[in-house]
């Protein structure tokens, strides 16, 4: 028998844990008892009212108003049908055993059984809004449910309770349920959950979703099928294909891995890339052979959308073309031939040109085009300039790039966006009398899918992590005694508020009001925080809050970025941005809530996306008319998917610890600090910094090379940005109490140049030049035409407005063919690359998918990682490929060996040279005698014990 105490403490303790807590009815509807409730959406209920509750059951307030409260259900019938036993294979699949412990076995959490054999999960959301209540799975009702509830033709098998939403928790019993029986807490106790972040929320979710066992509904967005076969008894090439392959050919050569295939049956679980946990897509789970998207990273795919086999070749391999990608099929042998159909037509129009009709069909002459140079940024664009890093940042650059196979620019990028989070809001550059610039910084790299870049950020970010548990580990103590303490003096308050209110003793109210003055004036302190994975600007603002002004958002995928430019909202809140980039004090007044305020925030940004979100975000009126992407150091670097090394020499454990004791320290030695350093010029670096900051204000003119609308923004930023790198460079190589050297700043320009050109190529949609613009112009025309030929006439007619004269359109059609888009047919006119319409999207990819030569986008001579000889190979017998690998300095050439602050992890002792790296291919054939590699070749350098 449950007891009415029980009831109440429970409620108490809910109420206690910034939940808004709500007695029940009682008459078996499972409805709040407080008539309309909607109030106590956004405000909590008495706590007086509910120590004195006589209900039966008590309910819960889901959403802002319970700290980010969310439930998720899974319903009495889904376990009777075998659910959990599902959700614990497709669990250990997708490798989150740690997060369902966390949330259903481990000390914290809170699950509860309900009245019809369902679970409850219960659990908080840290850094974004709780979206409302979500079903997350169905299926149709069968017929005993049909028959005695006709109506109800889908039962709910998993669903969330969120933002305004309401549930019943234990131990609510007898009359609040129709059946009488009551919650039971399985796991926890009343008033504890877990929290988790959004991306783990997300991950959850998915699992639960892969439950749905709803028929695929009618879409009308693909393009109807050609029946089989059709009426002259032929197949089609995408029928064909479907038939022929496994959905292994389609996904996973574009990175999709298969996690999980329950009982070997046809439902699989599919992971996109660049994750390592978790699952992205399922084939088959409704009966159908559909591929089905959850993640709204899955790029190409959209999210929550289904697409057969063919619409998914389609995608991957030619843009969504699903034209060119049944011509490829039926090049490759898919389907059966036919003339009945367009390949008809586009022989008639050759005939029609050539003035022949044994022609065949252009697909015919499809491999003897090569792809096509790029238009806009893809073209040659300068290296990173590893060499102006400090000498154990740049030693760790060229080893992880080497190591991961990817560009420098990613790891560079990603150092100096780490560096940026140590310091930021910790050092400030004075540049001059009234101009000061904070060392907080935004980077973000643009990468496709597959470049490795959850690898590279990983373990960039990794000695920051360490340090961040460091010092929760140094003040969790005195946050447990304070909040103790403060739960304590909540309650003596409580106490003496109750006495007060019996009697109305003016003694006993002072005696209440001093009470809830002690225990306000118990602070407890946040957990110290250096960094965030996912947070909505609204979230943002409590971090930097609570954590000195300060954070760092750091993510390989696009969903910090997203979150903080408006994942949740059409019409995003950027202004916590913009202020926290420029550190202007933040103050924000919420309903029912204390006031937040920032005094000098400093957010840094680490994250990567895709090209094509990119182009997106550069159309958006809202991101470049509000300067966000102004603010934002962008890095394109080359797509070297297909060059790399599948065997690369191991970076030096010597340059990865030594990179791990410089930010572990820097971290804490600048999180120990209270108010921010201010750093001076020399006059010297004064003198470079006023010669640059003269030269970019030249290049801001109309028609220079920062004139364009959107690029000008950036560029008015851009000597505020190299003060700041050079205050995060200097703070790696010298005390602060020194100035910044004329070095020091000469490398902070140099990466500002670099900065420089891979912003002008980024802003691109509004900043190409009138030759590329117009080539990009007539191109789409033609794409959007499905014009595989065309004449001059055709263009003057139809063509674009701005290009339908001869002396408009000769030039942009010289140049499209200088470029190898289009070329002269013989019969008269142009013929277009049979691969545009793919090429033309990929190419804001910088990857030209078929070609491996990677010429046509990207000058190899920057520090790309090199494909390493295996050993004993000299080359001989492979094409040389010329490679500048810059060499790398030796420890002591630069004062960042000798840090100013104290080593916290033993890193007293200087780090030993590293042999300069040699190019890649050998003169000659000699190959070392304790190694077997070549004896001038980089992995010799870097593995044989002999060069050690």
């Amino acid at each position: 028998m449950i007891s009415l105490d029980a009831i109440r403490a429970a409620a108490l303790a809910w109420h206690d844990a910034g939940v808004c807590v709500l007695p029940t009815a009682g008459d078996g509807s499972k409805r709040p008892g407080v008539g309309s409730w909607t109030q106590y959406q956004g405000e909590q209920y008495p706590r007086t009212h509910l120590a004195a509750t006589n209900a039966a059951g008590i309910g819960l307030v889901c959403g802002a108003v319970s700290g980010g409260l969310e439930m998720l259900e899974l319903e009495g019938r889904a376990v009777a049908e075998g659910a959990l036993g599902q959700l614990d294979e497709l669990v250990a699949a997708a490798g989150l055993t740690g997060l369902w412990l966390r949330l259903t076995a481990e000390q914290g959490a809170y699950v509860e059984r309900t009245p019809s054999g369902g679970l409850h999960i219960l659990y908080r959301i840290d850094g974004a809004q709780v979206p409302g209540n979500t079903a997350l799975a169905r299926r149709p009702s069968n017929p005993a449910e049909l028959a005695a509830a006709p109506r109800e033709r889908v039962k709910v098998l998993a669903e969330t309770r969120g933002e305004g939403g309401y549930v019943v928790v234990a131990p609510s019993h007898g009359p609040t349920h129709p059946t009488g029986q009551p919650w039971e807490v399985t796991t926890g106790r009343a008033g504890q959950v877990p929290t988790i972040t959004a991306a783990e929320r997300e991950q959850l979710h998915r699992l639960f979703r892969s439950l749905d066992r709803m028929p695929e509904p009618e879409r009308q967005a693909e393009p109807p099928r050609v029946p089989r076969p059709r009426v002259d008894g032929t197949v089609s090439p995408g029928d064909a294909y479907a038939a022929q392959v496994d959905w292994s050919d389609v996904l996973e050569p574009h990175g999709w891995t298969e996690v999980h295939r329950p009982g070997g049956g046809q439902i699989r679980y599919w992971r996109r890339p660049e994750k390592t946990l978790g699952i992205s897509a399922t084939t088959n789970a409704r009966g159908t052979d559909r591929f089905h998207n959850f993640s709204t990273s899955g790029w190409p795919f959209e999210a929550e959308q289904s697409y057969s086999k063919f619409g998914a070749y389609a995608l991957l391999n030619h843009g969504g073309d699903h034209s060119a990608a049944a011509r490829e099929l039926s090049r490759q042998g898919y389907g059966t031939p036919t003339t009945s159909n367009a390949a008809a037509e586009q022989r008639a129009a050759i005939a029609g040109l050539t003035g022949s009709g044994d022609r065949g069909t252009t697909m015919d002459a499809a491999e003897q085009w090569d792809d096509p140079l790029p238009l806009g940024w893809q073209a040659a664009l300068p290296p990173f300039p590893t060499d102006a890093l400090p000498s154990t940042l740049a030693r760790f650059v060229r080893g992880l790039a080497l190591e991961v196979q990817t560009p420098a620019d990613l790891p560079g990028s990603v150092v100096l966006g780490i560096l940026a989070a140590c310091v930021g809001g910790r050092v400030v550059v004075v540049v001059r009398r009234g101009w000061r610039e904070p060392t907080n910084l935004f980077v973000v790299p643009v990468m496709p899918p597959g470049s490795r870049k959850s690898a590279v950020i990983s373990v960039c970010r990794a000695p920051l992590t360490e340090a961040e548990v460091a010092l929760a580990e140094q003040v969790g103590q005195l946050i447990r005694d304070r909040r103790t303490e403060r739960e304590i003096r909540e309650q003596l308050a409580d106490t003496a508020k109750r006495a007060a209110a019996k009697d109305g003793d003016p003694v006993k109210i002072m005696e209440a009001q001093e009470a809830v003055r002690v225990a306000e004036q118990v602070v407890v302190p946040a957990y110290p925080r250096l960094t965030a994975s996912d947070a909505t600007p609204e979230a943002l603002i409590t971090l930097l809050a609570n954590q000195g002004g300060r954070i760092a958002a750091i993510s390989a995928e696009a969903g910090i970025f997203t979150s903080l430019t408006g994942r949740y909202s059409k019409s995003p809140n950027l202004d916590p941005i913009l202020m926290a980039h420029a550190g202007d004090a933040i103050l924000v007044d919420r309903r029912g809530r204390e006031p937040e305020r920032v005094d000098a925030p400093a957010l840094t940004l680490v994250a990567s996306i895709q090209p094509f979100a990119l182009r997106e975000l550069v159309e958006r009126p809202d991101f470049g008319g509000r300067g966000v992407l102004a603010r934002i150091l962008w890095a394109l670097p080359v797509d070297n998917t297909g060059h790399r090394d599948v065997e690369p020499p191991e970076m030096p454990e010597r340059d990865r610890e030594a990179y791990r004791h410089l930010i572990y320290d820097l971290a804490l030695t600048m999180a120990e600090r209270d108010t921010p350093a201010l750093v001076a010029l020399s006059e010297a670096a004064r003198k470079v910094h006023l010669e640059y900051h003269r030269a970019v204000e030249y290049r801001l003119r109309r028609g220079g090379e920062l004139g364009a609308d959107l690029v000008r923004e950036w560029g008015s930023k851009l000597a505020g940005a190299v003060a700041r790198i050079a205050g995060c460079l200097h703070a790696a190589t010298a005390s602060l109490a020194d100035p910044i050297s004329e070095a020091t700043m000469r490398a902070a320009v140099e990466l500002g140049d670099y900065y420089q050109a891979h912003a002008v190529a980024a802003l691109a949609a509004s900043g190409d030049d009138k030759a590329t613009a117009d080539a990009r112009l007539l191109l789409s025309w033609l794409v959007d035409k499905g014009l595989a030929l065309f004449k001059l006439r055709d263009l003057q007619r139809t063509g674009p407005k701005t290009l339908r004269k001869a002396a408009d359109a000769r030039p942009v059609l010289d140049d499209l063919a200088e470029k190898g888009w289009i070329r002269e047919h013989q019969g008269g006119g142009w013929e277009v690359h049979p691969h545009a319409a793919r090429l033309l999207k990929a190419g804001d990819t910088g990857d030209t998918g078929d070609n491996p030569s990677i010429s046509a986008v990207h000058d190899l001579s920057h520090s790309v990682a090199p494909v390493v000889a295996q050993p004993g190979d000299t080359g001989d017998n492979s094409e040389p490929v010329a490679l500048a690998v810059a060499s790398v300095a030796p420890a002591g050439d630069n004062p960042g060996d000798n840090l100013s602050h104290s080593p916290s992890r033993g890193n007293t002792e200087p780090v030993a040279p590293v042999a300069p790296v040699a190019p890649l291919w050998p003169d000659d054939g000699d190959t070392c005698p304790v190694c077997r590699w070549p004896l001038n070749s980089t992995a010799h350098f870097q593995n044989c014990e002999a060069t050690r």
